[in-house]
């Protein structure tokens, strides 16, 4: 697998691939939060870095739209 399909296979599948399963039992829960690590380089970017920023991008926007899949105000995301 060349590197930056590898790149985006770790950082974004590998995400959705290990919180996806844990949603039903996250919005049963009275306080359901995903906390997902991402970079600075989601927001800014980095010089040279064009495929890693945007891989970070993706798991920002992915953990904001888990946190929109259920109808539970009490669902939160964030990202650090």
């Amino acid at each position: 697998m060349p590197s930056g399909a590898r790149m985006l296979d770790v950082n974004v599948t590998g995400m959705a691939r290990v919180t996806a399963p844990a949603l039903p039992w996250l919005w049963r829960s009275p306080s359901p939060a995903i906390v997902n690590l991402c970079s600075v380089a989601a927001l800014n970017g980095l010089p040279q870095r064009a495929l890693y920023s945007a891989s970070k991008g993706a798991v920002l926007a992915l953990t904001h739209a888990m946190a929109t899949a259920t109808t539970s105000p009490r669902a939160s995301a964030s990202t650090a």
